[in-house]
């Protein structure tokens, strides 16, 4: 019997083992990390972007991009995307990072032929609507004022200034006037500059048979330029 009322011992780790995945090429070069896992029913799926802070011609590109991808494409509106990974059990989330863009899938293997592409969709035809920047934009900004009545949130932004100079890709920090400078011409402009089959890493974990890369393939491997179209 467990006995919680005392901590378990504590080990140091001598033999750590890791996967290795396997490197498959989509038919336009893109490389696949897979580590297949024949006994799980989940889908995993990160497509990653070699870009951020430091690719910015204007501060705040890089997250203001990666944030609206998912709220509207040329085909589907935000609340039709959403509603429609919704109905399948997926999600898409889309972790903050300074160096890189990624954009996270999951959803059972069953649905992956429906899941899939609308994840591709949201990648490639992004159509930055203006009303959800301007949402991102006055939330951003709530969410900054609040923050910076925390102590220890002052001091990291004031700490990673004084290390890196406040014209560093690292070092600066938002203020409400950079989101309010922010435009869609911005979001088109980093998103045809960076978001290019040869600038993008795929990593799929879980039940990754070659059903599965036959669909990132058809979905990922045929794209060779992107393009935004201006929103009616």
């Amino acid at each position: 019997m467990l006995n919680r009322q005392f901590a378990p011992d504590i080990y140091e780790v001598r033999h750590l083992t890791l996967p290795v995945p396997e490197i498959r090429l989509l038919d336009n070069g893109i490389p696949v990390y897979i580590l297949d896992y024949p006994g799980q029913e989940i889908v995993k799926v990160e497509a990653v972007y070699r870009t951020g802070r430091a690719e910015e011609e204007k501060r705040l590109a890089s997250r203001a991009t990666s944030r609206i991808l998912r709220d509207g494409t040329l085909q589907k509106s935000g609340a039709e995307i959403a509603e429609h990974l919704d109905f399948y059990g997926a999600s898409v989330s889309v972790p903050t990072n300074l160096d890189t863009s990624s954009f996270i899938l999951f959803t059972l293997k069953k649905y992956a032929h429906e899941v899939i592409p609308t994840f591709a969709e949201i990648l490639h035809t992004p159509s930055f609507p203006e009303d959800e920047l301007e949402t991102f934009r006055r939330t951003s900004i709530q969410e900054l004022m609040v923050e910076l009545e925390k102590g220890e949130t002052v001091a990291y932004r004031k700490l990673t200034e004084l290390i890196f100079g406040d014209h560093h890709p690292y070092g600066y920090n938002s203020m409400p006037e950079d989101y309010l400078a922010i435009q869609r011409t911005d979001l088109e402009l980093f998103f045809e500059t960076w978001y290019l089959p040869s600038n993008c890493l795929l990593f799929a974990s879980g039940r990754i048979d070659d059903e599965i890369f036959n669909l990132l393939n058809q979905h990922f491997g045929t794209r060779q330029g992107v393009k935004v179209s201006p929103v009616s």
